[in-house]
């Protein structure tokens, strides 16, 4: 199965967070945002189909694939019986097993500080779209 999630760009992405990556639904961020990579969010945790929320709380295994232009990367990372999916403004994916409201996958390989190079440069620009593939 899959899940399709569409972001942009900001002029504040840094990517430099060693520990999560996060999607919002917010059309700004501030230079602090160091995890996030992707504004204007077009689904939330909330908004996740209810394959995938089933599939995320029967702790599958996620391979989540991010492409901006000609760049891409591979995430790999699973769900875990106590996310709730709630939130309704950001999708947060995490090395660690913290688990809270905007928690989608964790024990995750990699965080935005991990992602391709090329893909942080693109996500500089707000008019990068972002798509997000979400297998599992």
């Amino acid at each position: 199965m899959i899940e399709r999630i569409t972001a942009y760009g900001h002029q504040c992405v840094t990517s430099k967070h060693g520990t999560t990556l996060e999607l919002t639904k917010d059309k700004n961020m501030g230079w602090e945002g160091h995890c996030i990579v992707g504004v204007k969010s077009d689904k939330s945790c909330h908004d996740l189909s209810d394959g995938l929320k089933k599939a995320i709380k029967e702790g599958k295994r996620m391979i989540i694939k991010l492409k901006s232009g000609t760049a891409s990367d591979i995430i790999i990372a699973y769900g875990h019986p106590r996310l709730t999916l709630k939130d309704r403004k950001d999708i947060v994916i995490r090395k660690s097993g913290f688990v809270d409201d905007r928690t989608l996958a964790v024990h995750a390989n990699k965080s935005s500080n991990s992602l391709d190079r090329e893909l942080v440069r693109n996500l500089k620009n707000p008019r990068q779209k972002l798509e997000i593939v979400i297998e599992y």
